[in-house]
């Protein structure tokens, strides 16, 4: 975001995207990236102060991916999830949102979710239905 897409990098290796969707997504949010990343960039040019504001754009990244994005689905759910990512629904509603009411607009879309199981996403926050995969040690190549 602060002049690389990097950051970005944990939500695309859970999202397997092609490079045609990857490049659709940037484009459908390349505005609010741009004014994202613009701020960090500038307050990490700043010398000591740079690793500091480094740490808090990584943060701040992760929290900004959780509002312009749906939770991603379990990956046995997967299928067609990046494809419905492409365009960003909520981007009129979000983009009208006073800073104080930006953590209660995802609550309520929670909320609605609660009432309505039909159409809810599974959350990365709720307990997974299957279980996990076995466990495996990693091996150095």
């Amino acid at each position: 975001m602060s002049a690389d897409p990097s950051k970005l990098e944990p939500y695309f290796s859970r999202i397997r995207f092609t490079k045609e969707e990857k490049k659709h997504w940037f484009h459908d949010r390349e505005g609010l990236l741009f004014g994202f990343g613009v701020g960090f960039y500038i307050f990490q040019r700043i010398p000591l102060l740079g690793v500091l504001i480094y740490g808090i754009a990584e943060a701040s990244t992760a929290y900004l991916i959780t509002k312009i994005t749906d939770p991603p689905p379990p990956p046995s759910q997967s299928e067609g999830f990046a494809a419905s990512q492409q365009v960003w629904k909520n981007k009129h509603e979000f983009l009208n949102l006073k800073l104080v009411n930006l953590d209660a607009y995802n609550d309520s879309l929670g909320h609605q979710a609660a009432q309505n199981p039909a159409n809810a996403r599974a959350s990365s926050s709720e307990m997974p239905s299957d279980p996990p995969p076995p466990y495996s040690e990693l091996r150095s190549r």
